[in-house]
């Protein structure tokens, strides 16, 4: 699509982006404010940004967040997708950082360049020992059973697709997904808080790094070249009742029950109208490069719904700050946009460990995908090939063991509560052809999609999605059991983050116009940006892309004059 159609589009609890102010001398306009680096946001990206740029004790760096900081960021499972790592030599796990970047071009197919992919794998062991001077902590153990998110036991694991054999051919498996260690006693439930907390903490420590909460940029200040020389920030005054109120807003507006009955909706707006109320102007001259990461647009419902449609039924995992604001801000300096119909939706069947053996079937009865593949792929084939709407069937021996592992300690409780919830709304039917007239499914797709997947299995034949013969059982012992894994399902929803965003250069980070040429003094980095995983998302390696492509953005704009 045409970027400037992006503008049209304003979220309804969402940050409004202005047409940039042209001034003809930066020199003397009338600033407010000044520095040489201005991150947006401060997320994993911004944070990533902002401490890399301070390493420079001769820059000064000034973050402006919409909130407190954190973003979506903190709200993750706090995983960072890395190889070839001294904690995992440490755990015990082999790997190197070529064997990363043959697994890695399975995921990022030819949308990345080489080249940039293998800086990224390369620098991959450096950004584990970055993130630990930061503050945050890494460690084995390390699990070598495949789960969308392991127990407190375990802090290295499989967190992708690299035991499918597809990837497996290209990549000796191993476990890359480094999960933060708890640093004080928290009720959240993933490690995201660790991270982030760490971030803010190096942020505070650094003398060169203000940072301005409760501050969203509206709007770039250019130079009648086209070069973004500062910004327009509106800010509640710290300090106030009002900034109090905006961060009690927050905390309710990211809570995860109130967003899974869907009354955060409600608080988005109390917060937007706060702001529409206190906050404040003022124009900040950006010396040397502005750095976008402010997210990206899932909370924007207008945009998702013209620009992605088919996942209208997606959760929004992120924050009211995952608006859209950050790329349209790109756009409006003539920024151009790549994959930014790419999201990532995750419908994760596993645990429990025996549902990887199950066969996942759409609305028609068919076939979908190979049941093993992390939940982004799964979510893609459900909502690609099924409208968002799919079941898994299996028979009475695989489901015994899925029961006896959802009614274990091998899980996380909210994993327990979602699949015991699921076990409540099963459909049973002592034969396939009953199960189909339950599920609606048109007469003898369920049944031949079954007896064709047993058949293969039976006669040795490899499995027609690939999936490995350890998960390949003949489904035969009855009654057989359907769970329905649709999106749209509100207490075990299908979460999804936006992939796609701001074209920005490979070296340098700096957001390119149409014709290719970077835009003087403007970066995009995380969500903002289309990174490493616009093409296909796995756990860990958002915030990977974020931290490294935060570092680009920063060694861009310090570089510039």
């Amino acid at each position: 699509m045409d970027p400037k159609e992006l503008l049209r589009f304003k979220a309804s609890a969402g940050t409004p982006v202005n047409r940039p102010l042209i001034i003809d001398d930066a020199e003397t306009a009338p600033w407010d404010d000044a520095c040489d680096v201005l991150v947006v946001g401060f997320g994993l990206a911004g944070a990533s940004a902002a401490m890399k740029a301070a390493e420079r004790p001769d820059i000064s760096v000034l973050v402006a967040d919409r909130f407190t900081g954190g973003g979506a960021s903190e709200l993750s499972g706090g995983i960072i997708y890395a190889g070839g790592t001294h904690v995992q030599r440490e755990a015990g796990v082999e790997d190197s950082t070529d064997n990363l970047y043959n697994y890695l071009g399975h995921e990022t197919e030819d949308f990345i360049k080489p080249e940039t992919l293998r800086r990224f794998c390369d620098d991959s062991p450096q950004v584990i020992r970055w993130m630990e001077k930061q503050g945050v902590v890494f460690g084995g153990p390390a699990t070598h059973k495949k789960t969308s998110y392991p127990t407190d036991e375990f802090y290295i694991y499989y967190s992708g697709n690299e035991t499918v054999p597809e990837a497996a051919q290209r990549a000796t498996p191993a476990p890359r997904g480094h999960r933060a260690k708890p640093t004080f006693k928290s009720k959240a439930v993933f490690g995201g808080v660790f991270i982030m907390h760490a971030m803010k903490q190096a942020a505070a420590r650094a003398p060169n790094v203000r940072t301005s909460w409760h501050t969203a940029a509206r709007r770039l200040v250019l130079d009648k070249t086209g070069a973004v020389v500062g910004a327009e920030l509106w800010s509640i005054p710290q300090g106030t009742f009002a900034a109090w109120r905006h961060r009690k807003l927050y905390a309710a507006g990211t809570n995860m029950i109130l967003s899974l009955i869907g009354a955060s909706k409600h608080v988005w707006q109390a917060t937007a109208a706060l702001e529409a109320k206190y906050a404040k102007p003022r124009l900040v001259r950006v010396r040397r490069g502005i750095t976008l990461a402010a997210g990206g647009f899932i909370n924007n419902r207008p945009m998702v719904e013209t620009i992605a449609s088919k996942y209208v039924d997606v959760a929004p995992l992120g924050t009211v700050g995952d608006d859209g604001s950050g790329i349209q801000l790109g756009v409006s300096a003539g920024g151009d946009v790549l994959k930014i119909d790419n999201v990532s939706a995750w419908r994760f069947i596993n645990p429990p460990y025996d549902w990887m053996k199950a066969v996942m079937v759409g609305s028609d009865g068919r076939r979908l995908t190979n049941e093993e593949q992390y939940g982004a792929r799964l979510g893609e084939a459900l909502f690609a090939k099924s409208g968002g709407k799919g079941w898994i069937v299996v028979d009475h021996a695989v489901q015994e063991k899925a029961v006896a592992e959802i009614n274990s300690d091998q899980i996380q409780r909210y994993q327990q509560m979602q699949l015991r919830g699921m076990l409540r709304k099963q459909i049973k039917a002592d034969s396939l052809a009953e199960l189909e007239r339950k599920l609606g499914i048109p007469a003898g797709n369920l049944v031949a999609t079954i007896s064709g997947y047993n058949a293969d299995i039976v006669s040795g034949t490899p499995d027609a999605e690939g999936k490995n013969a350890a998960n390949c059982v003949p489904l035969q012992s009855g009654p057989f059991y359907a769970f329905d894994v649709s999106g749209g399902i509100r207490l075990n929803p299908v979460p999804g983050i936006t992939l796609g965003g701001l074209r920005v250069d490979d070296d340098t980070g700096a957001v390119l116009r149409p014709d290719g040429v970077p835009i003087p003094g403007l970066h995009a980095a995380g969500r903002n940006a289309a990174g490493i995983c616009a093409n296909w998302y796995i756990s860990g390696l958002s915030l990977a892309d974020c931290i490294w492509t935060g570092w680009r953005a920063a060694d861009g704009a310090v570089a510039r004059n």
